[in-house]
């Protein structure tokens, strides 16, 4: 009797063991953003080209191809945010960026959706001006942010991507910079809402 008892608790652990090595394998690592020189993301790379991390927020910015933090299309971002009194929830956060959005542009709209299952907070807004330079162009700016609680902290991160589109100064069409928006905010929000949480 007692060496069954004593086979039954040796397979009895080597079970648990299995099942715990299972789950340990199938929980998804969390990458670390100081550690992340490159990103992937809607078919793209991005390169990590400039990070400030010596003021309350901390900063990485991620271009893809040639562009640079001086001249770009297309960029990425992660902001590292400290606690706040006001509220260290991600949509707390979303909701402060969209105020500050909203007092330099009063007339312009934005999308602010939360998600019930992970409790991050997605935000979308256009800049109707944009700060690239080019010879007879002019660009709108498409902000998208996923804010998200650190993996296993108390921080709020907030992910950012952002897309200069051309505007109709020069021989573009209306229709086609509304097509353009509106095909840019279709394919992001739901991409970056997918998109995998990094810790700091």
């Amino acid at each position: 009797m007692i060496l069954v008892e004593t086979l039954l608790g040796v397979i009895f652990s080597v079970l648990l063991g299995v099942i715990a090595g299972q789950k340990t394998q199938k929980e998804p690592e969390v990458q670390s953003v100081g550690e992340t020189k490159t990103l992937e993301f809607m078919e793209k790379k991005f390169e990590l080209k400039f990070k400030d991390t010596d003021k309350p927020v901390k900063i990485y910015e991620y271009f893809s191809g040639k562009d640079t933090p001086d001249n770009w299309i297309e960029m990425m971002e992660f902001q590292i945010y400290p606690m706040n009194r006001e509220g260290n929830e991600p949509m707390d956060f979303a909701k402060r960026i969209a105020a500050a959005f909203i007092k330099n542009y009063p007339y312009m709209k934005y999308s602010l959706l939360s998600e019930e299952k992970t409790g991050s907070a997605l935000l979308d807004f256009f800049y109707p001006e944009s700060t690239r330079k080019e010879k007879n162009k002019e660009f709108i700016e498409f902000n998208a942010f996923k804010f998200y609680r650190e993996p296993g902290g108390n921080r709020t991160i907030a992910v950012h991507y952002a897309k200069n589109i051309e505007n109709t100064k020069t021989t573009r069409k209306s229709d086609d910079v509304v097509n353009d928006i509106r095909k840019t905010r279709s394919e992001i929000i739901p991409a970056l809402a997918k998109f995998p949480n990094f810790s700091q």
